[in-house]
């Protein structure tokens, strides 16, 4: 039997990013139904914000 797949934060915000060889690599581990812990998904919602919150300061000049 094989073993669970258990996605972290840096996991997710790399499949999320843009022509990245992390992001190709990432990618598929979502294929198989891994486990996401709601903390893992308060993480990335966080990580996400604080990077949209800086784009968005750069783009106020």
């Amino acid at each position: 039997m094989p073993g669970k797949i258990f996605i972290d934060t840096n996991i997710i915000i790399n499949a999320l990013g843009q022509a990245s060889t992390k992001a190709h690599l990432a990618a598929p581990l979502f294929v198989s139904s891994p486990f996401i812990s709601t903390q893992v998904l308060s993480e990335t919602a966080n990580v996400a914000s604080k990077r949209l919150e800086a784009i968005g300061n750069l783009l106020h000049f």
